[in-house]
């Protein structure tokens, strides 16, 4: 990696601030803002520099020339769009990693103004660096003392992530999609696990530990999430007085795991939003005039509770969980977890719940625990890998599907077998692939998903 030019960012600091900021007569500093004003008392137009210290601008209205303060003729100012020059401004707030917030602290955040190039770099979700100058934002109010809000003009701002195509392969291998759909639609990579079973089997602590473990991740619940606060909200700016767009959990865990705890106790509306998600990938927004489609590139792992208490195998899985046939089947894994009772399970769990509750840490065990950080260079390393699935494999893999659906339709499975399975089957594949560090699918891999998806909930 080649050196940073420390003076050649010191020399662009310097340029920035001469551009765009000067002092009064006071030693503030203001923002300069050149405009072409009009006056009804001149015939050519008279080109003013009004300076802006405050977040909103307002023109001139009486002529400021020689001419009109002597004659006292009041000539009055019209503000020419045409003959000014405006430049791009955004507003955003940038908050720190999920890993780097201690437990138990809220996250800080930060004010930052983009502007000219600098503006339409980042969108709600992502990672970025960004450089500028620290300064302080005075304003004042009716019968309010002079607040202090700290902000970062920024300089310069990069992006951790750079977006790429997908596959252009369709999904769904039928002719009325491959006549509909060829070539748009996009494989889909991420990985929905659905964690189901009695309570006190530590699905909690589950996505808990997921979520200090993922570089990127959210965490929710299902009671205290909304429609709104998965997706996107849509909120008006207080500089500007638009309409703009907050994003919600899905959006902010792009490229990252979505963890929601208590997912039965969510509401059915809104639930539903989740559906495009785990679909598509992205979310749709149409309020208040805006109407745009936001990266929600994310897993989710969700977490629910039997509906009578605990799991009962004689009732079906829509009976057990209450959730919709719909958005069962767009989760890859249900994973069932039942709390059986067996003696040497209970007593080794006793025994270190015990020990925790009286030494304040783990108990000593024969092998050292993989550290955090390792792990996240582990799977970092993993995703790198990008395998496929070899031309010999193709025709067993599509022979399993089918003899899959026809098993399902002559037993009345309560499990749902569609082109969204061959899907998991794949996914699952690349993923147990990625992690030994191949770059092809064997039949011994295929053969095992094939049958773990087969005999699962069963």
């Amino acid at each position: 990696m080649a050196p940073k030019d420390y003076m050649a960012e010191k020399e662009k600091c310097k340029r920035f601030l001469q551009e765009f900021y000067s002092e009064d007569d006071s030693g503030k500093k203001v923002f300069k803002y050149g405009a072409q004003l009009v006056s009804l008392a001149h015939r050519d137009p008279v080109l003013a520099a009004a300076q802006i210290a405050s977040p909103s601008f307002t023109p001139l209205i009486m002529c400021p020339s020689q001419e009109c303060v002597t004659n006292k003729s009041g000539g009055r100012l019209y503000l020419q769009t045409r003959g000014s020059k405006f430049i791009k401004f955004q507003e955003l707030r940038i908050q720190e990693h999920s890993d780097q917030v201690p437990v138990g602290n809220i996250p800080r955040s930060m004010t930052i103004y983009a502007r000219g190039e600098n503006t339409r770099v980042a969108q709600p979700g992502d990672h970025v660096a960004v450089s500028g100058i620290f300064l302080p934002l005075l304003r004042s109010g009716f019968r309010q003392a002079v607040q202090v809000t700290r902000f970062t003009d920024v300089t310069h701002i990069s992006t951790s992530y750079q977006h790429t195509v997908g596959r252009k392969s369709p999904p769904l291998h039928f002719l009325l999609y491959e006549a509909l759909f060829d070539n748009a639609s996009v494989f889909v990579g991420n990985i929905n696990i659905c964690l189901m079973g009695d309570p006190g089997v530590a699905k909690s602590q589950l996505l808990s530990y997921i979520d200090r473990l993922a570089p990127r991740s959210q965490y929710t619940t299902g009671r205290g999430s909304s429609g709104v606060g998965l997706t996107a909200a849509v909120m008006r700016d207080p500089v500007t007085g638009e309409m703009t767009l907050e994003g919600g959990a899905l959006v902010l865990a792009d490229l990252g795991v979505c963890c929601i705890d208590e997912f039965d106790k969510m509401a059915d509306a809104d639930r539903t939003a989740i559906h495009e998600v785990m679909e598509q990938q992205t979310i749709s927004i149409a309020k208040a005039g805006i109407m745009t489609s936001l990266n929600a590139r994310c897993s989710i792992l969700a977490a629910a509770n039997p509906a009578y208490g605990r799991y009962n195998p004689r009732k079906t899985l829509e009976q057990n969980i209450q959730l919709p046939a719909a958005l069962l089947s767009r989760f890859d894994l249900l994973w069932l977890i039942q709390d059986k009772p067996d003696a040497d399970n209970d007593l080794r769990l006793a025994q270190h719940i015990t020990y925790v509750h009286q030494h304040c840490k783990q108990p000593p065990t024969h092998f050292s625990p993989i550290h955090m950080q390792l792990m996240r260079r582990y799977i970092s390393k993993c995703k790198q890998k990008q395998p496929v699935v070899p031309e010999a494999l193709s025709d067993y893999i599509t022979a399993a599907y089918v003899e899959m659906r026809k098993e399902a339709r002559v037993s009345k499975d309560t499990t749902f077998t569609s082109a969204r399975t061959l899907l998991s089957i794949l996914r699952l594949s690349t993923a147990l692939v990625r992690h030994s560090h191949s770059l092809s699918l064997t039949l011994a891999l295929s053969l095992f998903l094939s049958l773990s998806l087969a005999r699962s909930l069963k």
